[in-house]
């Protein structure tokens, strides 16, 4: 965790906090939802700014508007959402209900006809997406709005472990 910013760290390297993308946005949300696996409390105090620090990245619109909009703000980053949104869900409650309301909505109406997502982020390049295929987009908006089944709150305690 980074105290100054709210963020996790992506790399502790020299260079990478030097440039102008100190960190990568997945990397909070990430670090909320793995320690919350690991039974740490992500409720808690300790965990406070980052949990700030996704919401305050919460969808507004799905599309790609630039670099810095896509690495400062999150904005179209699908790699973020899916992770906002792992995080989310174990927080639960009033932080849950908000990004859940905001993903739904950015997502489902940008879905295609064809039940498809047009490709709108930088990772979507790397992995070789485009305006035919649309697997990776697809694949990361079906993975950030199926939640609900992967973490089925009877399947996990409230602390992250296995039920009795």
């Amino acid at each position: 965790m980074d105290p100054r910013f709210g963020w996790v760290r992506y790399s502790h390297n020299p260079s990478r906090l030097s440039s102008s993308y100190p960190t990568l946005p997945a990397s909070t949300p990430a670090c909320l939802f793995a320690a919350s696996l690991v039974g740490e409390d992500i409720n808690s105090d300790y965990y406070k700014d980052a949990r700030r620090y996704t919401l305050q990245r919460v969808p507004r619109g799905y599309g790609f508007k630039g670099d810095d909009a896509f690495v400062q703000k999150a904005e179209g980053n699908l790699y973020f959402w899916y992770y906002g949104s792992l995080a989310m869900f174990r927080v639960g409650g009033e932080a849950w209900e908000r990004w859940n309301g905001d993903m739904k909505k950015t997502l489902l109406d940008a879905q295609d006809d064809d039940g498809s997502w047009k490709p709108i982020s930088i990772y979507a390049r790397y992995a070789g997406d485009d305006w035919r295929d649309k697997s990776y987009s697809t694949a990361m908006c079906v993975l950030t709005l199926e939640v609900y089944y992967r973490y089925f709150t009877p399947l996990l305690s409230v602390n992250g472990g296995p039920t009795d």
